[in-house]
């Protein structure tokens, strides 16, 4: 049974300057930490997605500077983010961002809760990433 985390920031930034770093390998909220990318496949100057160490990502929906729908496989598990660029104002974005887990298998679903307390984890770790990455543009 899939598993779904929602989640939202504010930032004082453009949409496009978001979807941008969004976007990006080095800093998707997709995976952890940026060391774990180790090819990047592109199509037409535009990422369409990536490998890492632990899986592959690739990029199902792009419609910058809106929306942004990528698919991360990985050991017994797939998660889908939907992820969200809604300009507020002249010069901030609200990026909302739906993670659906996918258990791959009867080992997978037998981790419970495993699965998404590591997404979640990982996903309030780039929110803060993000945060600190925009207010020091603002500085």
């Amino acid at each position: 049974m899939p598993d779904l985390i929602r989640t939202s920031v504010d930032l004082s930034a453009k949409p496009a300057e978001v979807y941008a770093y969004v976007a990006d390998p080095a800093t998707s909220p997709m995976i952890a930490h940026a060391r774990d990318v180790v090819d990047v496949t592109k199509d037409n100057g535009n990422v369409a997605g990536f490998r890492t160490k632990r899986g592959g990502v690739k990029y199902v929906t792009q419609a910058p500077p809106h929306y942004l729908e990528g698919e991360y496989q990985f050991k017994r598990s797939r998660a889908r983010y939907d992820i969200r660029f809604e300009a507020i104002g002249e010069a901030k974005t609200r990026v909302s961002i739906d993670v659906n887990i996918q258990p791959q298998g009867l080992r997978a679903k037998l981790q419970g809760p495993i699965p998404r307390l590591r997404a979640k984890m990982q996903l309030n770790d780039w929110l803060e990433q993000v945060r600190q990455h925009f207010s020091a543009k603002q500085k």
